[in-house]
């Protein structure tokens, strides 16, 4: 596969991580009142902006081709994915919206690990590591 050819999926998952991103504020918006009493909310948003930073990093260097961004991001998801789904029966108490959200950023960081670790997108993972290489 040439490395200059981007699989679709690539493209695709990138833009479901963003999109995924972008519901964390969506959620904070909702949910500010439980979320300022549980902890200062500068402690919230400076969580919050770090981790969008992280993953945008992640995201961009998944679009390059870098292999190792596609395995700490699904790394991430794999720690991070237990507490989120121990959460989602208090979402369900409290704001059904933030529980929705809550669901739909699982699934589109779900369906992106799955588009990354395509056939097609392994492919392309290796032939750009091999064309950096030569």
């Amino acid at each position: 596969m040439n490395p200059t050819n981007q699989p679709t999926y690539i493209k695709r998952a990138v833009i479901l991580i963003i999109f995924a991103l972008a519901l964390s504020f969506i959620k904070l918006g909702i949910d500010y009142d439980y979320i300022s009493s549980i902890a200062p909310i500068r402690f919230t948003i400076i969580g919050l902006v770090c981790t969008v930073l992280i993953v945008l990093f992640l995201a961009y260097k998944i679009w390059t081709g870098r292999n190792w961004a596609r395995i700490i991001f699904t790394v991430f998801f794999v720690i991070g994915i237990y507490p989120a789904l121990l959460l989602l029966p208090v979402e369900a108490h409290r704001n059904v919206v933030v529980l929705l959200a809550s669901s739909l950023q699982i699934s589109l960081q779900t369906v992106a690990i799955i588009y990354m670790f395509l056939p097609i997108s392994n492919a392309w993972f290796k032939s750009v590591k091999q064309a950096k290489s030569t």
